[in-house]
């Protein structure tokens, strides 16, 4: 046997871990952290997804389930709040003096009172019907809405009922009866399904609920073909009815920001276990990280002191893994200072750019605005010179008043876009030289909807959206689109309002000349309380005062 070649294999030493992490690989920072994070974060990763995969089904669900059931009463609580409605109409017509009276004329000039005093009602509760028989039990006013454009009468099939349920026409119908004093019947009506679409929209809802007559006395839900199925018992002058919403499964989006919480979740957990055992691993790398998180905090603070911006290298004892040496940390140590240096020109630079940047932003933003302001007094007239001088005297009576100057910009901005909602109004009903008919003046009221809609996804006119959304509502809560109510109506708007009044009624138009000073303010002194905030007519008088005094003066 040839015991050489047996020597020879004996003799040549063999690799162990130790030559192994000799090799120059992890004499670098990376590679002496890089087996243990690698580890690290394989485990973390498993935790995260054993965390997630138990905890995705059940919280899909559950959110789910939680946000139909809100939906559900706050779709049932408008509803209910709808019938009241409805049935304090049908009260107040009844009562009405002029219906009453026209009611026992009956010559054409009554009839005209019942049926204005009708559409009025009707347009500002969104009532899908109203009926008014005289003694004789004849239809003097049928106001439908399309959906119950064949009901021709109602009293020949419901001609003793106080309010109930009932079906015309194929379709349930909550109907409201009061009989007039001195003779006549009044009859009041919303369709429950066009109502229950109203209120989904009004809501921001994506699904339409519906009502069904098959009762249950307790909330249910269930899952049928990928769409969740939630039932809410509902009772309607003692008629117990469902509530049924739907909602695909596959369309439901919290369901990716529940499993992204999650994650964050496992994976903070996991960073905590990975931490305390780094924490272990890192000692002698801690002092060269703080000193760096120390001086890049100064860096970002624009502290460029020289003699600060340098890194320190950990004491050989406290240094077993020999950071510093032949490594980025000693590489870094060398060339911080040099870039501190380097940063302080680049941020001074920045800073000059951003700024100069700033301002030019500014200008096109408002220049902008003027611009959008000007496209519509292209489109209407009448209106050419009035945004500019309702924004100058928002802003003056504004100030008078002691709103903060930081707030001024919006207010401005807000006068200047008040009317961009009528660049959706056709010209046949902005540009008519003439009073607007009842349909006409219900398109041209949607403007302010119109203005929210063309700007609420525009950032920095979020703050300057009270005064295009809101400058058609009055104080005593008769205004549009919301019909708010005193301060529900924002302080923009409401001074604003007062404002726009003024410089309108003093403008000439194509069909009537502007007004004298002291008939406008007459009118507006008339509506305080009305129209108008009574503190900011106040206000407004004042400042009037005093901007007359500083005219002659000049």
């Amino acid at each position: 046997m040839d015991t050489s070649l047996l020597n020879s294999t004996q003799s040549q030493p063999r690799p162990t871990l130790r030559k192994l992490f000799e090799h120059p690989f992890f004499n670098t920072l990376f590679g002496k952290l890089l087996l243990p994070v690698i580890g690290f974060m394989l485990l973390s990763l498993l935790i995260t997804g054993l965390v997630f995969n138990l905890g995705i089904q059940n919280t899909t669900g559950r959110i789910l389930q939680q946000q139909l059931q809100g939906d559900s009463q706050n779709i049932i609580t408008n509803l209910l709040g709808r019938l009241d409605i409805v049935d304090s109409t049908a009260v107040m017509l009844a009562s009405n003096a002029d219906i009453s009276a026209s009611l026992q004329n009956l010559d054409n000039a009554a009839l005209e009172v019942i049926n204005s005093r009708a559409l009025t009602v009707q347009s500002r509760f969104n009532l899908d019907l109203i009926q008014i028989y005289d003694r004789n039990g004849t239809a003097r006013t049928n106001l439908v809405q399309s959906s119950l454009y064949k009901v021709t009468s109602v009293m020949s099939d419901y001609p003793e009922i106080t309010s109930a349920l009932v079906t015309l026409d194929g379709r349930m119908v909550y109907l409201a009866h009061q009989k007039v004093a001195t003779g006549g019947d009044i009859y009041v009506g919303i369709d429950l399904e066009s109502e229950l679409s109203r209120i989904a929209f009004q809501l921001g809802l994506q699904y339409t609920p519906e009502l069904n007559t098959e009762t249950s006395k307790s909330v249910y839900s269930q899952v049928k073909n990928s769409t969740y199925h939630l039932y809410s018992p509902l009772q309607i002058k003692g008629q117990n009815l469902t509530l049924e919403i739907q909602q695909n499964i596959s369309q439901f989006e919290h369901i990716t920001r529940s499993g992204q919480n999650i994650i964050l979740l496992a994976s903070f957990l996991s960073t905590l276990v990975l931490v305390f055992l780094m924490s272990i691993l890192l000692k002698s790398i801690t002092a060269p990280v703080q000193t760096l998180a120390k001086n890049t905090r100064q860096l970002a603070q624009a502290n460029f002191d020289q003699d600060e911006l340098a890194l320190s290298l950990p004491d050989a004892k406290f240094n077993p893994l020999h950071i510093g040496e032949n490594d980025e940390i000693g590489q870094l140590q060398e060339s911080f200072t040099k870039m501190a240096l380097e940063l302080k020109a680049i941020y001074q630079g920045l800073i000059r750019e951003l700024r100069q940047t700033n301002d030019e932003l500014k200008i096109a933003y408002d220049s902008a605005l003027k611009g959008w302001s000007s496209a519509l007094e292209l489109r209407d007239h009448d209106t050419e010179k009035h945004t500019e001088r309702t924004a100058d005297d928002l802003i003056s009576l504004a100030r008078f008043m002691g709103i903060p100057e930081n707030d001024l910009e919006n207010y401005r901005r807000g006068a200047l876009l008040h009317d961009v909602g009528k660049m959706a109004i056709p010209d046949e009903i902005l540009r008519k030289n003439g009073p607007l008919t009842d349909q006409e003046w219900q398109i041209m009221r949607q403007h302010p909807i119109y203005a929210y809609v063309m700007l609420r996804n525009i950032p920095f006119l979020h703050d300057a959206l009270e005064i295009p959304y809101c400058h058609h509502e009055k104080w005593d809560g008769t205004g549009y689109p919301r019909g708010l109510f005193r301060k529900e109506i924002p302080l923009s708007a409401r001074i604003f309002t007062v404002i726009d009044v003024y410089d309108s009624m003093r403008s000439d138009r194509p069909y009537r000349k502007g007004m004298p000073d002291q008939q406008v303010l007459d009118y507006i002194a008339s509506r305080s309380g009305k129209d108008f905030d009574p503190d900011v007519v106040k206000a407004f008088f004042k400042w009037y005062d005093l901007r007359n005094i500083i005219k002659r003066e000049k």
